[in-house]
């Protein structure tokens, strides 16, 4: 693992590895593309949309798997074909959706909503892997293994409600101390890692045009409803202060190498969607602009000192 840090060339990346965009969370997110998820009335409206929870007072509580087989393969001047990508992906997502209004006394619905999801059955929390092999290897360490939201909405005017979430990712930080020979072969290895949760917000904002403009009546737009959310970039971050030592080459101290990795990254996220419900149909679309520009700022940014090779 030392002598990977060491002799292999290695690149800055970053992936959209996010459960809740990549693929969506409940079936009918995935089905419909996310076009209808702001106006989901299961618990994962807490991610997309958290003022839509108060739509519906309802207790929920949801348990669910999803697996997904990526296979990605890339073309090398050097390797010819290989694999990047094979690994399968277990995910558990746990839903709770309950009505806190009698907790909190306001005299109108205040809806809370929980998604708690696990990659490989909560294997890969601090997840790193390293291997013997004749040739240089790349840092490896494990997919974003959380996924958590939290979400409050509530309705401020008829028709009008107002929602707040948070995102939390897990930020981790590693110490690697290692003696090697220049095969690659360890003697002594020591690695300490640690991490800590960063909240991201989670705003939006629901109308539902009946309720608002005529309430008592029928009008030409019942069943229309549109919603505005923002969600705040996050992802998953790994910074390793690495120290190797190779008798009769780098001696004592040794070599100090420290790498900075992103992954999951998600960014700004602006999201305008609108539906019309008529009978047992259904038609929605979303409208989402992604401020990936912001993600060359973390790149550049990371105390990293390979990230120029």
């Amino acid at each position: 693992g030392a002598a990977a840090l060491l002799l292999a060339p290695a690149i800055a990346c970053a992936n959209m590895g996010n459960l809740g965009t990549t693929y969506g969370v409940m079936p009918s997110d995935v089905a419909t593309v996310q076009a209808l998820s702001m106006f989901n009335t299961q618990v994962s409206t807490a991610y997309y949309n958290p003022a839509f929870l108060a739509r519906d007072t309802r207790g929920e509580m949801t348990a669910g798997l999803m697996h997904a087989d990526p296979n990605l393969k890339a073309d090398s001047q050097n390797h010819g074909k290989y694999k990047v990508q094979d690994d399968p992906a277990q995910q558990i997502l746990l839903g709770l959706r309950t009505d806190l209004s009698d907790i909190a006394e306001l005299g109108q619905p205040l809806v809370l909503g929980l998604l708690l999801g696990s990659e490989k059955y909560s294997q890969e929390l601090m997840a790193f892997t390293s291997q013997t092999a004749p040739y240089g290897q790349y840092f490896s360490h494990g997919r974003e293994p959380l996924f958590l939201s939290l979400g409050i909405g509530t309705n401020i005017w008829r028709g009008l409600a107002i929602g707040f979430a948070t995102r939390v990712t897990l930020h981790s930080d590693a110490k690697l101390v290692a003696h090697t020979d220049l095969s690659g072969n360890t003697q002594y290895e020591a690695l300490d890692v640690t991490a800590k949760p960063v909240l991201r917000p989670i705003l939006s904002m629901s109308l539902d045009w009946k309720e608002t403009f005529c309430p008592d009546a029928d009008c030409w737009y019942n069943g229309v409803e549109t919603a505005f959310a923002f969600r705040g970039y996050s992802y998953a971050r790994v910074n390793v202060d690495a120290n190797t030592i190779i008798p009769g080459t780098i001696p004592e101290p040794g070599l100090f190498i420290n790498l900075s990795t992103i992954d999951s990254y998600q960014p700004n996220t602006y999201v305008f969607g609108t539906q019309v419900k008529r009978g047992k149909w259904r038609t929605g679309v979303a409208l989402e602009f992604q401020e990936w520009s912001k993600l060359e700022d973390k790149l550049t940014a990371g105390h990293d000192d390979i990230k120029d090779v």
